[in-house]
């Protein structure tokens, strides 16, 4: 039966990935090594999280439940391993910061437990506080679009392990979705100030913006401005709660008439722009313009 299985695993994979006539990548657990039962997997199940607060970590977590699977009995599971590595990609100075990899911690294979699935399940959590601590850093120390990279090696019982630099491009991302590897990315999510913003729209020729429109969004929800005559004057109520405000431009013709301000509840100026000359293509700039990450 065994072997039936193998025969039959293996001829799958090769109608599956067709396009790549067989051809594997040469690694130690690529497809090869799959469809004749010689390796195991940890497939991804779901995963929670993907994103950490740089304003609040200890309120931000990465949860990935995988299952295992050896093609056999499941029962060759020894332990994973679990490193933590932090990727600068927003360099201070031209200097980034270079952190090795942490061992974060041991996991037994009697942790894992049968699931919906009828494999041996684990889930795993942590925050991003702890991935702070363990690569020695401070919330100070990073931003919006730097990664903490949670990575598995999978140890089985006969002295084998397997992780992402083991694995083949095809087992890592279609046939077992086996990556090893799931990352968080900074972000930076300001409590917006509540109440009463201002938003003062105005067009020198007083024909409106002509195509041009304003996109102001709250924890998602998105409003789109944008004047009518000379000026129109938008009161943009933030409830109390509000956890991300973005304010964005769009360009349309004749940008030269357009200008705006973008007041906080306080009066305090929080964005302006626009030339005001009459030139018919360059006016406030476009794209996102404010954040509550800033």
């Amino acid at each position: 039966m065994k072997t039936l299985r193998k025969t039959f695993l293996y001829s799958f994979l090769c109608i599956f990935l067709l396009t790549t006539s067989c051809e594997y990548d040469k690694s130690p657990l690529d497809e090869d090594t799959v469809a004749q039962n010689e390796g195991a997997v940890l497939t991804t199940v779901s995963t929670v999280g993907g994103t950490i607060n740089k304003l609040n970590p200890s309120e931000s977590l990465l949860e990935n439940t995988v299952l295992f699977n050896d093609f056999d009995e499941n029962d060759t599971i020894e332990s994973i391993d679990l490193y933590v590595l932090f990727a600068d990609t927003t360099p201070v100075n031209n200097e980034v910061l270079d952190i090795d990899e942490v061992f974060i911690e041991n996991v037994p294979g009697s942790a894992f437990t049968v699931g919906d699935s009828g494999f041996p399940e684990h889930t795993y959590s942590i925050n991003a506080e702890t991935m702070l601590d363990a690569v020695g850093l401070t919330a100070d120390q990073i931003d919006g679009g730097d990664l903490f990279i949670l990575r598995y090696v999978l140890n089985l019982t006969d002295g084998r392990s397997f992780s992402a630099d083991d694995t083949g491009t095809n087992v890592r991302t279609t046939s077992h979705v086996t990556p090893f590897r799931y990352s968080s990315v900074v972000v930076c999510f300001k409590i917006p100030e509540p109440g009463d913003w201002t938003l003062e729209m105005n067009d020198l020729f007083g024909d409106g913006w002509q195509g041009g429109f304003i996109t102001v969004s709250i924890d998602g929800e998105e409003t789109d401005y944008s004047p009518t005559g000379f000026s129109t004057t938008e009161t943009i109520t933030i409830p109390a709660g509000t956890t991300r405000l973005l304010f964005s431009y769009t360009s349309g013709d004749w940008e030269g008439e357009n200008t705006y301000t973008f007041t906080d509840p306080n009066d305090v100026v929080i964005l302006e722009d626009g030339i005001g000359d009459g030139n018919r293509d360059v006016g406030p700039a476009t794209g996102e313009q404010f954040n509550t990450c800033d």
